[in-house]
């Protein structure tokens, strides 16, 4: 038969094993502040990286403001390939002196210069 154990008494085991838990959940919390405290260090994203393909087809974008001219003239872009791609599409077009799209895909991968930018 289990004796029964006076109220207010614990045993050795039982506040060990409270003990561990109070020190388990003290460390948690520590380390929950720290990650509160690691996170409040930046106010805002940094900016990437430019990327080498599209950093100076987008800096020659910004500085002659192609976005507010071709919105002047009423041409907007919502989705699709960014304004800059097809900038580029438009200049190689010029370059490679094609007269359509297939034509023009023709000429780049005939282009041996072409072919090593890609």
């Amino acid at each position: 038969m289990m004796q029964r154990r006076r109220t207010g008494s614990i045993s050795r085991r039982e506040r060990a094993r409270q003990a561990k838990a109070k020190a388990r959940e003290r460390r948690r919390q520590v380390r929950q502040s720290w990650k509160r405290q690691q996170a409040g260090r930046t106010d805002k994203s940094p900016l990437p990286t430019p990327q080498a393909r599209g950093y100076l087809i987008s800096q020659f974008w910004q500085e002659f403001g192609l976005s507010a001219f071709l919105t002047s003239l009423g041409i907007r872009k919502f989705k699709g390939l960014a304004a800059s791609t097809l900038l580029f599409i438009a200049l190689l077009f010029g370059v490679m002196d094609a007269h359509s799209i297939s034509d023009l895909t023709d000429k780049v991968r005939a282009d041996p210069v072409m072919l090593l930018l890609a």
